[in-house]
């Protein structure tokens, strides 16, 4: 499970790399800034419609609307409670098994280190 200590070579692509470059600047745009951007337009409208200026239609009242309304309120706090804490868990876990794995004389600890790292491995 350990990687080899090999230095890689470069592999010198030409001018393909602006191809690449280009590929993976539109991947970023349309892939995840331009949904991003629609999200954040849509909750600062009342309406999102192609026939309309969406920023003649520019309001508060989505997020009066969730702030004003308790339940609405607890759930985001739940959710940023659940989330915070799950992932301090986590890294905690990990990093005792990797001190478990690494640092010590644990019978199993290849087992343990393999075991921790076959989620990336088999994908969901």
């Amino acid at each position: 499970m350990r990687g080899k200590a090999t230095r890689s070579d470069l592999l010198d692509i030409g001018a393909w790399k602006w191809l690449g470059f280009a590929f993976v600047g539109l991947h970023v745009v349309f892939g995840a800034l331009l949904p991003m951007l629609a999200l954040i337009l849509r909750a600062f409208t009342s309406l999102l419609t192609p026939l309309v200026n969406p920023f003649d239609l520019l309001t508060l009242d989505n997020f009066r609307l969730i702030f004003d309304h308790a339940p609405y309120t607890e759930s985001i706090v739940n959710s940023i409670t659940v989330a915070f804490v799950g992932a301090v868990a986590v890294t905690l876990f990990g990093t005792v098994v990797v001190l478990v794995a690494r640092r010590s004389d644990f019978r199993f600890a290849r087992l343990l280190e393999t075991t921790a790292q076959s989620p990336h491995a088999v994908p969901v």
